[in-house]
């Protein structure tokens, strides 16, 4: 009978341990989102106004020129 409880209290602290585990890779998880999220928004802000300085500049510029440009910021 010893043997049954001390095994179904070692599964139960697995299992605890597992749940916080799972907890704690949701959060790492989630946090990448919203940094992915916030870098996507962020690159968007960056192409408008890429697009709005070259549209309103005398000068064109090539979708190849401009990726070649913003490359070179990073």
């Amino acid at each position: 009978m010893k043997v049954i409880e001390n095994r179904a209290l070692k599964g139960e602290e697995k299992m605890e341990l597992q749940e916080i585990q799972l907890r704690e890779a949701k959060h790492i998880a989630e946090e990448a989102d919203r940094k992915y999220e916030e870098a996507a928004r962020k690159l968007v802000i960056i192409e408008c106004s890429m697009n709005a300085i070259f549209n309103t500049s005398k000068y064109s510029i090539s979708d190849y020129q401009l990726h070649l440009w913003c490359t070179w910021l990073y």
